[in-house]
């Protein structure tokens, strides 16, 4: 159910209504009372798609996403939000996001990100700028992404030193934890062609049996 947060007159010639989307089972409070000065604010929690329904019933300017724990999956809600409507404007708010979840999110051209939020008045005045046609995201967050990236590009540069463009393929699917038949019938081989690429594999890589390569994949950002 939507929840109404009543609202006063504000700066916008027209009032902004922003709409606060939460995994299910979450209770709201200080970021409403953060921003039901300047806007009108509506809640929602629930899963993926019920929180796009809520978006386009409740005709938000903008969505508010605080992510807590594993609730939702970030980056099907900002694809069913933009399937929604195109043009929608996001912040993603959370502690502790993941690398991951920031390339998402930025991936999927969000408004505004803010991760580890000092109070609510932080994410109250990142919708007021994004509101404004502004760009808001976390400066922090943003360095720590590209820096993994960065780890990962080096990662992949130096497997592709040593290994063709099939075994490479191959040690990527090994370390998103594919077994050989899949792995054959994903490419279009024999089985027993996997078993030969991974024998040639773990000599040149020096790595002893499928875990350890598996290891390997993660940590080098193979997957």
């Amino acid at each position: 159910m939507l929840t109404r947060v009543s609202v006063t007159p504000n700066r916008w010639s027209e009032r902004p209504r922003v709409l606060i989307a939460r995994p299910p089972n979450t209770a709201g409070g200080p970021l409403e009372r953060a921003m039901h000065q300047d806007f009108e604010v509506l809640t929602f929690a629930g899963e993926v798609h019920a929180i796009a329904d809520a978006f386009v019933t409740a005709g938000a300017d903008l969505v508010v996403v605080e992510m807590a724990g594993d609730g939702l999956d970030l980056e099907a809600l900002l694809v069913a939000l933009r399937e929604a409507r195109s043009d929608v404007r996001v912040i993603v708010v959370g502690d502790h996001l993941s690398d991951e979840a920031v390339l998402a999110a930025v991936l999927m051209d969000v408004a505004g990100l803010i991760v580890d939020p000092v109070c609510a008045d932080t994410v109250a005045d990142c919708v007021r700028q994004v509101l404004d046609g502004r760009l808001a995201l976390d400066q922090r967050a943003l360095r720590r992404t590209i820096r993994m990236l960065s780890g990962r590009l080096a990662g992949v540069e130096a497997a592709a030193h040593k290994l063709t463009p099939r075994e490479l393929q191959i040690v990527r699917l090994v370390g998103a934890g594919l077994l050989n038949r899949d792995i054959a019938g994903r490419l279009g081989l024999a089985e027993g062609t996997i078993k030969v690429h991974l024998h040639n594999v773990f000599h040149k890589l020096q790595v002893r049996g499928r875990r350890a390569l598996s290891e390997y994949a993660r940590a080098k950002g193979l997957v």
